[in-house]
């Protein structure tokens, strides 16, 4: 009979303890499933990997165990096992107290920030009522200022039921008081498990961290970074429409061959996550020995079902002491896939004792330098917004800077649902907080916007600081040095010219604060150059004959022509033809009013008017037609009809 997503509780209750001290056998008892699957694990009487059990409450709905391994060697599967675990049975034999295993599991559960739990003390059939008085005693010592401290202690026997009863209804009033996983977001599962089943082909198994499946559904599989349509969904041994977070699931797989799928990879909603090997995180270190963590400390690095190996950097401290939290960057030996929030826990490669544990913040592509307050503190930022799903959104936007990012990148960096995306960019939009680069699909915070009129206004004063003789800066070469993208450089300047910060003058870009300075050679010279080309009226002298005439130094007096040609002044036609702007205007108007009264003009009517040669009048009349004064008709020049009405 197929189970619906409604009757499965979206909790998932996690066993923990020593070996040997009942775990296994009483999973079965409270479920009549046994969870040891593994040939090897009935052959030598312990848990060895993960073992799921659907647990049937009163009310009809079914909750999941996760069976977890005792045995100091199989710590990293209960590691994977205990990462989805929202409430925790820690078991306890009457007849052997607390064990090392059961002190490195209950400091693994705190590492994992593990709410909530229930003590389960076995085999008290096997001990006078007196010893399990004083285990429970030493077990209360244990809990002391830990998240478990004053939870229920309830004895119990496998063999002779005593106290089951009374255990399942303790584990049913801490499932009412727990808040079921939230199936928002998109799909991820660490994998537990995969194997091919004869007419099905590849199964994976595991607990969903985020989202819900269906069948038919596509999700990739990550790191193979292959896709794969859904056949089939199990959970708890039941076919079911439906698997969401909180569901110990089994997903059956078309196209993707199971042989190159292994623990520790994902699935996921297609396009949304990526292995990385740099993990940003806050780490609690809580070693043992209390010798002090160092950077780039060798370490084993567990989140989901992945374990690999890597380094440990320490980013805002020169190394960690024992009790302290710290901002680090883990350096994997292998891709992981994780997000923001995920859990983790830490062990020394030799011996292999676990020092630790935390949150996810981020993940990158690249190493990130140490001792860098504004990359402190960015973490931090984004450590906050891991609460609210829309500060995350903005933070993924604020992060990206003056660079920008799309829509797309931003599904991409949070993993969040398209449509609360879309809903919290569009109210960013409104409030003015995020700008839209106009052109394009960047969406820019007003951060980044800020960031990048502080980049251009630098640009500008460097600029302005080379060359002094100099109206401003063209937009060529603010294009090609600000290291702004050029559809955010025109935001940019859009919104810098507006605030008065930047002006625009003949397309030319320079500060508000910024005036030409000239020396009194250079004010001379100008002079010079403007008295020579007023003279000349309309047969002026071009650049290096005029040199000559003045005695002026080219190299000197070039940089003052510029000036004069980017202020306006000076204009520069076809030919290298230079024009006072008073005689561009003064021809300007003679054209207008010989075309009003004749209705056209031919260049030679013009050479006479204006008394110069064909050598000037060619060059003037193309930039008459440039600036849309005249309309070139064949030999004639006539005025634009906007002109005419």
């Amino acid at each position: 009979m197929a189970l619906s997503a409604r009757d499965i509780v979206n909790i998932v209750i996690g066993t923990a303890g020593h070996i040997d001290h009942g775990k296994s056998t009483l999973v079965r008892t409270l479920t009549g499933i046994d969870p040891d699957r593994l040939p090897e694990e009935k052959a030598r009487g312990m848990t060895i990997d993960l073992g799921f059990a659907p647990l049937k409450l009163r009310d009809g709905r079914t909750v999941g165990i996760v069976d977890v391994p005792g045995h100091e060697k199989f710590v990293k599967n209960m590691v994977a096992g205990a990462t989805g675990i929202d409430l925790v049975i820690l078991i306890i034999a009457a007849d052997d107290s607390i064990m090392p295993q059961t002190r490195e599991h209950m400091k693994i559960m705190q590492i994992l920030g593990i709410q909530r739990g229930i003590v389960a003390l076995t085999k008290i059939d096997a001990v006078d009522p007196v010893i399990a008085l004083v285990v429970q005693e030493e077990i209360q010592d244990l809990l002391e200022g830990t998240f478990m401290e004053g939870c229920p202690i309830c004895p119990c026997s496998s063999v002779t039921r005593e106290g089951i009863d009374k255990l399942l209804e303790t584990i049913e009033a801490q499932i009412g008081l727990l808040v079921p996983k939230d199936t928002a977001g998109v799909f991820r599962m660490p994998i537990q498990r995969v194997f091919s089943a004869k007419g099905f082909g590849t199964i994976v198994t595991g607990i969903p961290l985020t989202g819900a499946a269906k069948i038919g559904d596509i999700l990739e599989v990550l790191p193979l970074g292959q896709n794969g349509r859904i056949r089939g969904l199990h959970a708890y041994g039941s076919e079911v429409d439906v698997v969401r977070a909180g569901h110990s699931s089994a997903i059956n797989f078309a196209d993707v061959e199971y042989t190159q799928v292994h623990r520790g990879f994902v699935v996921a909603t297609s396009g949304y996550f990526e292995a990385v090997q740099f993990v940003e995180a806050r780490l609690r270190y809580q070693p043992e020995s209390g010798i002090p963590l160092r950077h780039l400390t060798p370490i084993r690095f567990h989140t989901g079902t992945a374990e690999t190996l890597g380094r440990v950097g320490i980013l805002d401290r020169k190394e960690v002491l024992a009790g302290e939290e710290a901002l680090v960057q883990f350096v994997l030996d292998d891709p992981v896939v994780c997000a923001p929030g995920d859990i983790f826990v830490v062990r020394i490669q030799s011996p292999v004792v676990t020092i630790g544990g935390g949150r996810v913040i981020g993940v990158s592509k690249h190493r990130t330098r140490r001792l860098k307050s504004h990359i402190i503190e960015g973490l931090i930022e984004k450590e906050k917004s891991l609460s609210d799903p829309r500060m995350q959104i903005e933070h993924a936007i604020r992060k990206a800077g003056h660079a920008g990012i799309t829509r797309d990148e931003v599904l991409h960096e949070t993993g969040l649902l398209e449509e609360l995306v879309g809903e919290t960019i569009a109210h960013l939009l409104d409030s003015g907080r995020v700008v839209p680069v106009s052109e394009s699909k960047l969406l820019l915070h007003s951060d980044g916007l800020e960031e990048a009129g502080r980049r251009a206004g630098d640009f500008l004063a460097a600029f302005h600081k080379e060359n002094p003789v100099r109206m401003g800066c063209p937009i060529a070469t603010l294009r090609n040095k600000s290291g702004l993208k050029p559809e955010v450089l025109a935001v940019t300047l859009r919104e810098e010219v507006e605030a008065g910060r930047v002006k625009l003058e003949n397309a030319l870009y320079r500060r508000a604060d910024f005036t030409v300075s000239l020396s009194a050679e250079q004010r001379a010279m100008m002079e010079k150059i403007e008295a020579t080309l007023t003279a000349a009226r309309f047969l002026t002298p071009k650049a290096d004959e005029m040199w000559a005439a003045l005695k002026l130094a080219p190299d000197r007096a070039e940089s003052v022509l510029r000036l004069l040609l980017e202020s306006g002044t000076v204009l520069k036609l076809k030919d290298d033809v230079l024009l006072h702007k008073d005689m561009f205007e003064e021809a300007r108007k003679f054209i207008v009013e010989t075309i009003g009264t004749k209705g056209e003009v031919t260049p030679a009517d013009i050479r006479d008017g204006l008394n110069t040669s064909r050598k000037y009048i060619i060059p003037l009349l193309e930039h008459m037609d440039a600036a849309g004064v005249t309309v070139r008709d064949g030999n004639r020049r006539v005025l634009p009809k906007s002109a005419t009405k």
